[in-house]
């Protein structure tokens, strides 16, 4: 199984470094796994952060490798969170818009993510 999502994006830090994000800041997701019936088996979570440069702000030239720590919740009115932290490779695009790619599994995909990305598809 393969899905594809977004959810509303919380939180970011890069290396320690609090973003500031815009209001309606979204993370995309793409969780693929294989459902066994009971469960899933080799889950894996994808997520691409592209934060737009408001207000003229440079961005500073990022780590060529970095530690992310990104908050998420869900759009409903329960307001669902989840918390996760991973290496990742951030990236200044054309538009000076930071981009940040990273692939969460294994013992980084937490049984609460996992939980979380299922509310998510419901």
């Amino acid at each position: 199984m393969k899905i594809q999502t977004t959810a509303q994006l919380k939180a970011l830090s890069l290396n320690g470094r609090s973003l500031e994000l815009p209001a309606s800041q979204t993370i995309e997701l793409e969780f693929s796994a294989i459902d066994t019936g009971g469960g899933f088996r080799d889950a894996i979570l994808d997520f691409t952060i592209r934060i737009p440069n408001q207000n003229g702000v440079d961005f500073q030239k990022p780590a060529n490798q970095c530690d992310i720590v990104a908050t998420m919740q869900t759009p409903d009115e329960r307001k669902r969170e989840a918390t996760f932290s991973s290496p990742a490779e951030p990236v200044l695009n054309d538009e000076s818009r930071l981009e940040v790619n990273g692939r969460l599994k294994d013992e980084m995909l937490s049984r609460e993510l996992a939980g979380f990305m299922m509310h998510l598809l419901r």
